[in-house]
């Protein structure tokens, strides 16, 4: 596991936080992107049986994402327990330091929550994701994760709307970081 001395993430020079769990390889993109809840409402990484990720404790995530157009919409990440139907229990949630989807860079940035007391275990089934339930767009207004279609085993990509409920794509992941709290 990485240490890193990030006062971006604890607020305080010297404060170490640590790398559970990284993908950053953002060269393609995953789901319809952002632009109404029908189309696409959340789409992260599921985290299977087998996992190291299982287990951990997960202080802040960070996704990237891109923008395209003038969508609108309030942003947040949540741990979602997979369910075949859709239905999935929302187990956690952390709220992004931008949760404006309109102000996202066109070239892409990583988003990350910055309230590092906000700690959730991460269990089997669990999708890490991007959530949103006011996205408002279309064909060339939207929000895109990024990632690529290289999957993880025991990880990979899944989305849902409010639709259809959850396509797991095993193929891809997502373009994600997971820390621990801070020490």
């Amino acid at each position: 596991m990485l240490s890193l001395q990030d006062p971006a993430f604890v607020g305080v020079a010297g404060v170490t936080s640590t790398i559970i769990y990284v993908q950053d390889v953002v060269n393609t993109q995953l789901g319809g992107g952002f632009k109404d809840t029908i189309t696409f409402s959340q789409g992260g990484t599921l985290f299977q049986t087998g996992s190291p990720v299982i287990g951990k404790t997960v202080a802040q995530v960070e996704f990237f994402f891109k923008r395209v157009g003038s969508p609108t919409g309030t942003m947040s990440f949540k741990a979602v327990t997979y369910d075949e139907d859709g239905s999935g229990t929302i187990n956690h949630t952390w709220t992004p330091a931008n949760t404006d989807m309109s102000t996202y860079s066109t070239s892409g940035e990583w988003i990350k929550n910055s309230d590092t007391g906000n700690t959730y275990t991460v269990q089997a089934q669990d999708v890490i994701c991007p959530y949103c339930t006011n996205a408002s767009g279309g064909a060339s207004d939207y929000i895109l994760i990024q990632g690529t279609s290289a999957a993880t085993a025991n990880q990979c990509w899944t989305e849902a709307n409010t639709i259809e409920g959850w396509n797991k794509v095993c193929h891809d992941s997502a373009g994600i970081k997971l820390y621990s709290a801070p020490t």
